[in-house]
């Protein structure tokens, strides 16, 4: 998930397509976090960096990021090994990880960034990478974002963009123009689904629910937590709109000091260097949206009218917290797919509105309580 939107509420029956466009993605991005994590030192005189992430839904970004460790492996004498696992295995692994007090050196934490906050004294504190790293890229994009309890826990790594994307060829088969709403998507999916063309989004367990749902959340002024961190605001009559139209569209401690931590470092000055980081982002053809504003310059996002728009969804971004802060109590709302299940066990007819929304709104004050733990 990533950073969601601005600071202006919106209202979904009156936003421009700029602004929808921005709800849209701001919500379903996905940002990474890549950070140096405890590990036990190995005994033998070889060294060795461990990396940990998620497969890319862009094959070619995994090839280029083991061909840029195993580069640095060689010109540094470091062994070096990268782990790619599913995505939906990654919350156990990190956890397992945590628990064990070993593990990898480096590791992806994931939407949410929470987990930079939840697992704070187990990680190394980069703000010096985060410093080094910057000036050469342009700066970060809105910075403040990503601080944890005012320390770099983790890097920004990327974000997939994440808006609708239009057939304007069946727009005109079935003589509609640019949606604009999301009532113009429902109405234009209706039509589309007629012609044999559906139109569908996630409403289970996955991230794509949970950022597309809370986008959903954001553009009829809704949000799940207010602006203290502390005050849980599920239960409203913005919420209680939006379960009208997700059915309608349904049925329609402390850390261990290790040695590697300087290696960790040091790859991620190497990786983050901006002809490396852009030779990843050529790679993955646009899909991964680096943080950082000469990145927004890539000549990847001009290679094709339909990437153009790409470099502007980070900039409207904001945390899936939003408008609260970024906490571990925030990522156990996300990891525990709170959202998604308040919106399927009415979508589905399970519950009433009210009943998922007390359903939602008594898990959350459990979680921001640190009454409810994720397993």
């Amino acid at each position: 998930m990533a950073r969601p939107i601005a600071s202006t509420t919106l209202d979904s029956r009156r936003v421009s397509r700029r602004q929808f466009l921005g709800v849209a993605a701001g919500g379903a991005a996905g940002v990474s976090g890549i950070l140096a994590a405890g590990r036990a030192p190995a005994f033998a005189q070889t060294k060795e960096l461990t990396f940990l992430t998620v497969a890319s839904f862009v094959p070619e970004t995994d090839k280029e990021l083991k061909r840029q460790l195993d580069e640095w492996g060689t010109k540094n004498k470091v062994k070096v090994r990268l782990d790619i696992i599913a995505h939906l295995q990654l919350q156990t692994k990190k956890a397992a990880e945590v628990q064990s007090r070993s593990g990898h050196d480096l590791t992806a934490l994931g939407p949410g960034l929470g987990d930079a906050d939840l697992y704070f004294d187990y990680l190394a504190d980069l703000n010096d990478v985060a410093a080094d790293v910057a000036p050469k890229n342009g700066g970060w994009l809105n910075q403040n974002d990503y601080l944890i309890r005012g320390k770099w826990k983790l890097l920004p790594w990327w974000m997939p963009p994440f808006p609708m994307a239009v057939r304007t060829d069946l727009l005109e088969q079935i003589g509609e123009k640019n949606p604009d709403t999301w009532e113009d998507w429902l109405r234009v999916g209706k039509k589309g689904k007629a012609i044999g063309h559906p139109f569908g989004t996630a409403l289970g367990h996955s991230a794509d629910a949970n950022v597309t749902l809370l986008s959903i959340l954001w553009s009829y002024g809704g949000s799940y937590v207010a602006k203290d961190g502390k005050t849980i605001t599920i239960n409203s009559k913005e919420t209680r709109q939006v379960m009208d139209f997700v059915k309608r569209l349904y049925t329609g401690r402390r850390r261990p000091v290790t040695k590697n931590q300087d290696l960790a470092k040091d790859f991620l000055r190497y990786h983050f260097q901006p002809d490396n980081l852009a030779k990843w982002v050529e790679a993955g053809r646009g899909f991964n949206m680096p943080f950082l504003t000469n990145q927004t310059k890539h000549p990847v996002y001009k290679s094709d009218k339909q990437y153009r728009f790409i470099p502007e969804v980070a900039k409207v971004s904001v945390p899936p917290s939003w408008p609260g802060p970024t906490t571990a109590a925030s990522q156990q709302v996300l990891d525990l797919y709170i959202i998604p299940d308040m919106f399927a066990q009415h979508a589905t007819g399970k519950m009433t509105a009210d009943q998922a929304i007390a359903w939602a709104e008594k898990e959350m004050q459990e979680i921001y309580a640190g009454r409810k733990r994720r397993p």
